[in-house]
C-alpha cells in the first residue's frame, strides 16, 4: 500500500512537468509568432520617409518672354514728340514756338513715306517768335533696328530723285545722317538724323544753320 502510494505521488508528479512543459512550450511559440507577425506588419505598412516630389509637367514649362522684334507701337504708352521749345533755347533760339501740322506722307514733300505702318510720325512747324523757320518730322520706331531700316529706306528713295537733288551722306551727327541736296531749294536745309529709335527729318532755313547744328548734338 505504502509503494502504490509513492508511485502515484511520482506519477502525479510526472505527468505535471510533462503538462506544464508542453503549455509553456506552446505559449513560446505563440509569443514568437505573433512578434514575427508584428514585424511583418509593420514591414508592409511602414513608408519612405523622404519621397520624391510629384513633378506637375503642365508646371514645368519655360516662361515665354517677348523678344525684341515682337514690341510694337502698341506696346509704347505715350507717343509724346521728343523735341520741345526747350531745345531751341539751349542753342541760341529766344523764342521758339513749335506748331504740331498734319504729316502728308511725304518727307520733305518728295520722298513718299506713307507705307510706314510700324512708325509713328510727329510734325512740327518751327518758328522764332512769329518768323518761320521750318519743320521737323519726327519718326519714331518701336525699335532701334526699326529706326535704321527705316533710315535706309529714307536713304534708298531719297537717291533716286536726282531730278530734285542728290543725297550726301556724312554721318556727322546722331547715329547716322544725310543731307539732300535740293536743286531747287538751294538755300534750304534738308537733313535726315538717326538717333536711337527715332528719325528727325528737319528741312529749315539756312540762316539757322549754325543754331540747327548745335541742336542735332544734343537730340534727345
Amino acid at each position: 500500500m505504502q509503494r502504490f502510494t509513492i508511485f502515484s505521488i511520482l506519477l502525479s508528479l510526472t505527468l505535471l512537468f510533462f503538462i506544464g512543459d508542453i503549455l509553456s512550450h506552446n505559449y513560446l511559440k505563440a509569443d514568437i509568432s505573433g512578434i514575427d507577425n508584428a514585424k511583418d506588419l509593420n514591414v508592409a505598412t511602414a513608408e519612405p520617409l523622404l519621397a520624391e516630389p510629384k513633378i506637375d509637367e503642365e508646371t514645368t514649362e519655360p516662361v515665354k518672354q517677348n523678344s525684341e522684334d515682337e514690341v510694337t507701337l502698341s506696346s509704347i504708352s505715350v507717343i509724346e514728340p521728343e523735341l520741345s521749345a526747350l531745345n531751341f533755347q539751349l542753342v541760341g533760339f529766344s523764342n521758339p514756338i513749335l506748331k504740331e501740322a498734319q504729316f502728308n506722307g511725304s518727307v520733305f514733300q518728295i520722298i513718299d513715306f506713307s507705307d510706314q505702318t510700324d512708325a509713328y510720325v510727329y510734325q512740327s512747324n518751327i518758328f522764332e517768335d512769329e518768323t518761320y523757320v521750318g519743320a521737323v518730322s519726327e519718326i519714331k520706331y518701336p525699335t532701334e533696328i526699326g529706326a535704321f531700316q527705316g533710315y535706309l529706306k529714307i536713304r534708298e528713295r531719297a537717291m533716286g530723285l536726282l531730278d530734285y537733288g542728290e543725297v550726301n551722306e556724312t554721318n556727322t551727327y546722331g547715329d547716322t545722317s544725310f543731307y539732300f541736296n535740293h536743286k531747287i531749294k538751294t538755300k534750304t536745309v534738308h537733313i535726315v538724323v538717326k538717333e536711337s529709335d527715332t528719325l528727325y527729318a528737319f528741312e529749315y532755313d539756312y540762316g539757322y544753320h549754325e543754331k540747327m547744328k548745335q541742336l542735332f548734338g544734343i537730340l534727345p
